[in-house]
């Protein structure tokens, strides 16, 4: 008995420890599967369309970066701008080699660059595309197909590292810093860029429209200075020629004893003052107030030629287009003011206090500093109101014509305040047709002036009961039509007398009221 009440124990004890086992198993297995999750949730939150419905989500694998993605908007983001600032810089740092070489932190931010550019060009084989349906394609085999016959060889020659390799193979520093240039091929995502912006801009976006033409005006004039510069350095002319600008430059800066001042500069504020020297040489060639000084040999009156019809083009080109935006902005003005005309005249033709007059024209006023349309009427100026404006407003228009209506006799204040806020006002001519015979009622109308009268399409079948009935103001015309759905056995139309004002309810502003006021 004793061996065996051992044996019970230890098979009771292994049972527990196999019991907490797979309790641990369990947990660390719920641990796990949390775990997972999480790295599932940044990942969804970096790669995934922020916007984006789970089945769009369910059909991306995970590898594949969403192009509307937190992940795809900032490498973007990072590409343009690199991409922007060697457009800017690499011609710099060719045409101004001499003072560039120097300057510390330049191959530095070049490789940062050209390692980012190779990120962002893988990434472009995982992020995903619209397609000609306009449906946004997660498949990675075909994400691949799309870039490589797109622009991947393009984007593999800007990006390539040439200057590296001749780097490797002992090229000279300036030919190095010349294997750079294609990298001026990534300027065309931000040129699109800029085309995009310029479609989606407003024409009342004065100030910005200002800024984006002279923005393009400058980077003419940066890179027409440093062609400029690299005639007065570059080998092949240099030993040709005795003088250059440069050397009339310092000329006249000696005569006029400031160019001492410059003897103890350091690289950087020795390469600022050449380019802005050079700057303000082709400036003013572009603001046409003449040369600062004549070319000193023939490779500066050839390149002074070219300078002179490039700048004469975009020059004309940019003034051209501020002309144009200033002569939009004066007619958008315009426009504004003759729609704040039709608002002011609303607001004198309708019967309410001053106070709210003035109410109304101060929000047109506000609206329209920042948009204008091109014509507006009664009915879009009172649907622009806020909604307690327009009840406001209807209170004091609407609401003796309701009172005189026996069919809202005995209603509540706030369904009538309602209903006078969806009532429409309509003028019918004379002997105009506001029902005809057979026709479903789909709205009711109020007489507020003038008068109504049925007929019949046949004559013959005219009855005492309709040919001679007609309907005055404050009578109601339509209303069982409307609220039963049923066909007008007979047409209504204005009489002969003159025309009529009228407040109508349609079917549709009708269902509204009765799902508000069920009761």
């Amino acid at each position: 008995p004793e061996w065996r009440m051992f044996v019970t124990k230890l098979r009771i004890r292994a049972e527990r420890l196999e019991q907490q086992e797979r309790e641990g198993a369990d947990q660390g297995a719920v641990g796990h599967r949390n775990a997972v999750s999480r790295w599932r949730r940044g990942l969804r939150f970096l790669l995934a369309d922020p916007a984006g419905s789970g089945t769009a989500d369910e059909q991306r694998p995970w590898y594949v970066i969403d192009r509307r993605s937190y992940t795809a908007q900032a490498l973007w983001a990072v590409f343009l701008v690199l991409a922007l600032w060697d457009g800017v810089f690499v011609l710099f740092q060719v045409c101004f080699f001499p003072q560039t070489r120097h300057v510390p932190g330049v191959d530095e931010t070049n490789l940062a660059a050209d390692v980012y550019y190779w990120i962002f060009v893988a990434s472009r084989f995982f992020t995903s595309f619209v397609n000609k349906r306009s449906v946004t394609v997660y498949d990675i085999a075909a994400i691949r197909t799309h870039y490589l016959s797109r622009s991947f060889v393009t984007d593999l020659v800007a990006v390539w590292p040439q200057d590296r390799i001749a780097s490797a193979l002992g090229a000279g520093a300036f030919t190095v810093t010349l294997l750079r240039l294609p990298r001026l091929l990534n300027l065309r995502y931000c040129f699109r860029v800029y085309v995009a912006s310029e479609r989606s801009s407003k024409d009342s976006a004065l100030l910005g429209g200002l800024l984006r033409k002279l923005t393009g005006l400058m980077l003419v004039a940066h890179v027409c200075a440093c062609i400029w510069n690299l005639l007065a350095w570059v080998p092949f002319i240099n030993d040709r020629v005795s003088v250059t600008w440069v050397d009339q430059s310092e000329a006249l800066f000696d005569a006029a004893g400031v160019a001492s001042s410059w003897t103890h500069e350091t690289e950087e504020e020795s390469l600022l003052h050449r380019y802005l020297l050079a700057l303000s040489q082709v400036t003013s060639v572009i603001t046409t107030l003449g040369l600062m000084q004549l070319p000193s040999n023939f490779y500066e009156v050839s390149g002074l030629l070219v300078l002179m019809t490039l700048n004469m083009t975009v020059y004309s080109l940019i003034v051209g287009q501020i002309s144009a935006l200033v002569m939009r902005q004066d007619d958008e003005i315009v426009a504004k003011r003759g729609q704040l005309e039709l608002v002011e005249n609303y607001v004198r033709h309708i019967r309410v206090p001053t106070s709210l007059k003035n109410e109304i024209s101060a929000i047109f006023r506000a609206r329209l500093e920042e948009a204008s349309l091109s014509s507006v009427s009664n009915e879009s100026i009172f649907a622009g109101l806020p909604l307690a404006l327009q009840i406001e407003v209807s209170k004091h228009t609407n609401a003796a014509t309701i009172a005189a209506t026996p069919l809202f006799a005995g209603c509540s204040t706030g369904f009538l305040d309602r209903l006078s806020a969806v009532l429409r006002e309509h003028t019918l001519d004379m002997e105009a047709v506001l029902f005809r015979e057979g026709d479903t009622g789909k709205a009711l109308a109020l007489v507020v002036s003038g008068t109504l009268e049925h007929f019949h399409d046949d004559p013959k079948a005219a009855t005492d009961a309709f040919e001679y009935k007609s309907f005055g103001p404050g009578d109601c015309v339509g209303d069982l039509q409307l609220i039963f759905g049923l066909r007008h056995a007979a047409g209504t139309r204005c009489s002969s007398e003159g025309s009529a004002q009228l407040l109508v309810l349609t079917v549709d502003k009708f269902r509204i009221l009765m799902k508000m006021y069920p009761h």
